[in-house]
């Protein structure tokens, strides 16, 4: 074996199946597609400042439980809600950074 081991590479080597591998992606898109068909009112609701704070904490404190967890299943979930605040923190945010552009540009 060489010494470039990827992160994939790491837990084929513990023995993990590859669609666990794979689920971190298609979940992290799966919670982006849930929150852009549910949420995406409530920033015109409650105020699009509002929902972007809120949707920072949230999204930093689902990083920061994926830096600290070891289990591949915990991770997995997390990376699922890290999907679903990525809407607040993406797409509320362009929209609310568009909002302060001149209309003349």
């Amino acid at each position: 074996m060489d010494g470039n081991v990827s992160y994939t590479g790491f837990y084929m080597i513990l023995g993990e199946d590859k669609k666990l591998i794979g689920l971190f992606g298609s979940l992290y898109f799966a919670g982006w597609c849930l929150a852009s068909v549910t949420l995406s009112r409530i920033p015109d609701i409650y105020g699009r400042k509002k929902f972007y704070i809120i949707s920072i904490f949230i999204s930093a404190c689902f990083y920061l439980g994926i830096i600290l967890n070891s289990n591949l299943y915990a991770m997995i979930v997390l990376f699922f809600f890290v999907g679903l605040c990525t809407v607040g923190r993406i797409a509320v945010g362009f929209i609310f950074l568009i909002e302060f552009i001149p209309t003349k540009y």
